[in-house]
């Protein structure tokens, strides 16, 4: 038996304003540190060590001379880490402000040895081949014209603001409704169980190339990867799942996933168990119980026509126990089922006749 759910999305784009730096003046023999953070969508500074303590980030720097002949690269993917003692984030070889001249950054997380799949250049983010895992993968603004170590967002050091380069999506499910009391008086309940949730046709594997356009970076128009043709089925964790009600239970964890188009692209998969209770004046008692009942969906929305790089996504399921739908918004204590009800359509045969010759003794 088919059934339907409906599907509501919030969606939270963190899009930052550029963060470029000029600054001026010199500080003899001071080391350089790193003032990292993280785009928040209620402020521009979250601590990057709040969720990220333990994650190192990669570094890239270039120098500019007084003269252009005395240009060159000054750090090559270098690993900043955290060091708690003096809580500022350094990189694992020691540099020191130059005398003259100044410094450009482009920064990057988590670090990466595999320049390959990381490449990164004075105007230009290159990410080939990447595949989702649970790494929060991340680019910085470019900071430029750097001489020393500023206090911008949270530590003493170059500014680094993050941004994150995937999408994030979480799913909740409730019930559409979960009893009607007919014009006749009799009420019947449901009571709706999730055995598993999935999803299918992800794409997980992608390319991505950001250019510099002024001071920030240019994404992608459509705000999504260039994905390859592999295809990934995802289960998620439903192990804590109880019973359906009118208010949504989170299924799982939220997750990271490529930014991707999604018309003719990833499906919702469910199989659920739906008990059916009828109350005539007597108390509720079972009727039907449903197993297995495989329920399936495209995520596509018209006003979310894709997964896009730095939204964050829930998707709110709300699942119907009978084959209508309950109205665009059901009651869930008095839904329109007037397209689920049982009705009949009869007739009346005409009568055959039978013409007998035989006789009838008595």
């Amino acid at each position: 038996m088919k059934k339907y759910f409906f599907l509501t999305v919030a969606v939270l784009a963190a899009l930052a304003s550029c963060a470029k730096v000029d600054v001026t003046g010199t500080q003899d023999d001071k080391p350089i540190s790193f003032r990292v953070a993280r785009y928040s969508q209620t402020k521009a500074n979250d601590d990057y060590k709040t969720d990220y303590k333990d994650v190192p980030f990669g570094a890239y720097s270039w120098y500019k001379g007084v003269s252009a002949s005395d240009n060159t690269t000054f750090m090559t993917n270098e690993k900043v880490t955290y060091n708690a003692t003096g809580n500022e984030w350094l990189p694992s070889t020691t540099y020191y402000w130059p005398k003259s001249g100044s410094l450009d950054f482009i920064c990057y997380s988590p670090y990466s040895a595999d320049t390959q799949t990381f490449s990164i250049g004075e105007d230009r983010i290159a990410i080939s081949g990447y595949t989702v895992g649970t790494d929060d993968l991340m680019y910085g603004d470019k900071a430029v014209g750097l001489t020393d170590n500023r206090d911008t967002y949270n530590y003493n050091g170059v500014p680094v603001l993050f941004h994150h380069a995937l999408a994030q999506v979480s799913f909740a499910v409730k019930a559409a409704y979960l009893q009607k009391t007919a014009d006749t008086g009799d009420v019947t309940k449901w009571e709706i169980t999730v055995n598993s949730v999935g999803l299918e046709g992800v794409r997980t594997t992608g390319d991505l190339t950001l250019a510099l356009d002024g001071a920030a970076w240019k994404t992608p128009e459509n705000k999504v990867w260039t994905p390859s043709d592999d295809k990934k089925d995802i289960t998620l964790d439903n192990e804590n799942q109880k019973v359906l009600t009118a208010e949504a239970q989170p299924v799982g964890q939220a997750m990271l996933v490529l930014p991707q188009l999604l018309e003719n692209g990833p499906q919702i998969v469910l199989n659920l168990t739906i008990k059916t209770y009828r109350d005539t004046g007597e108390g509720f008692k079972l009727v039907l119980t449903e197993n297995k009942i495989d329920v399936k969906g495209n995520l596509w929305l018209r006003d979310l026509p894709q997964w896009g790089i730095n939204q964050q996504i829930t998707y709110t399921l709300a699942i119907a126990p009978t084959r209508g739908s309950g109205g665009s918004q059901p009651d869930p204590e008095d839904p329109d089922l007037k397209d689920a009800v049982i009705t009949f359509d009869p007739a009346v045969a005409d009568w055959q006749p039978v013409q007998v010759n035989a006789g009838l003794t008595l």
